[in-house]
């Protein structure tokens, strides 16, 4: 009988933990790997920006609608080509070896998204926390969507965010 209790005990024990585990950090990055667009507001350093971002397995875009000034501006990264879009007008600019020379801007921010490195995840409160020690990605607990991005000064906030493809709200 003691056996039985406690084989029961040990069971309802595991079943517990795992049902208030985080998911693996793969599994709630993986929204970020699949096409979606997104309505972001993005602290860098004392600049404040606000941006559609669109990705799908080809390419990411970046429309940025504020400051004014930077309004109708697209920067926009495929496979092989980084470009700005503007007034209809493409212009390819080189992008290789700035991730490690630009402390800031839209080729850090694509990095960012892009999410390439070794993850650990944890649960806090009602949000999912994955991390690699130095950026922080924050999971909404119920749909998994993502809430925001810091790393550093940069901080990408996700204000609206749907899976292409999905009825996500």
């Amino acid at each position: 009988m003691k056996k039985i209790i406690t084989a029961v005990a040990v069971l309802f024990s595991v079943i517990l933990c795992s049902c208030g585990a985080a998911p693996d950090a793969e599994t709630l990055l993986s929204v970020l790997k699949d096409p979606y667009e997104a309505e972001t507001a993005i602290s860098d350093k004392d600049s404040v920006y606000t941006a559609t971002v669109l990705f799908d397995s080809n390419a990411l875009l970046f429309k940025l609608s504020a400051p004014e000034l930077l309004c109708g501006v697209s920067y926009g990264f495929d496979k092989e080509n980084s470009y700005i879009v503007y007034n209809g007008q493409s212009i390819p600019f080189e992008a290789d070896g700035a991730d490690d020379t630009v402390s800031g801007g839209v080729l850090v921010w694509k990095k960012l998204l892009s999410a390439n490195k070794e993850y650990t995840a944890r649960r806090s409160a009602d949000q999912y926390v994955v991390t690699d020690g130095k950026t922080e990605y924050r999971f909404d607990k119920e749909t998994k969507l993502p809430l925001y991005i810091k790393s550093g000064n940069i901080t990408i906030t996700f204000t609206n965010f749907k899976v292409k493809n999905d009825k996500t709200p």
